[in-house]
């Protein structure tokens, strides 16, 4: 499937970069578009205000993402519509799976560490050990 379908908006670099840790499972649909993503360019805050007509027309026609600097430090970034958006919902998403990680912390707050990690490896074993245990049956045509 490409990565506009579904979503109606395609995956961008910075997605790659925050996605690859955060949506592992995602990270097919992020390589097939890092052909498709603009060019980062970095410009001084003088020259993007010089050029800002020009750098708006680059942003909007998706040839490149700017990183404004002031004295050498990245301060801002101009970017299309619909990589803040597509940025927006990653946080969203973002916020959505670590409700389940919260929670999950919050149910075994009092449990030591080892004797979480010692459950959570044995829980591991368990499921691997089926796993294993359904791919050697043979199987019916």
């Amino acid at each position: 499937m490409p990565a506009s379908e579904g979503s109606g908006t395609s995956y961008t670099r910075l997605d790659k970069r925050v996605g690859a840790v955060l949506f592992c499972t995602k990270w097919y649909r992020l390589e097939q578009t890092m052909a498709d993503a603009p060019n980062t360019k970095i410009l001084k805050a003088s020259d993007a205000r010089s050029q800002w007509s020009q750098v708006l027309n680059q942003v909007f026609r998706r040839e490149s993402r700017v990183i404004v600097e002031k004295s050498g430090i990245p301060v801002a970034a101009i970017i299309s519509a619909e990589d803040l958006a597509e940025l927006t919902r990653l946080e969203q998403q973002r916020e959505e799976d670590f409700k389940a990680l919260d929670a999950t912390r919050a149910a075994f707050a009092d449990v030591p560490d080892e004797e979480l990690e010692r459950e959570i490896a044995k829980a591991l074993a368990s499921v691997r050990g089926r796993r294993r245990a359904q791919e050697q049956r043979p199987q019916r045509g």
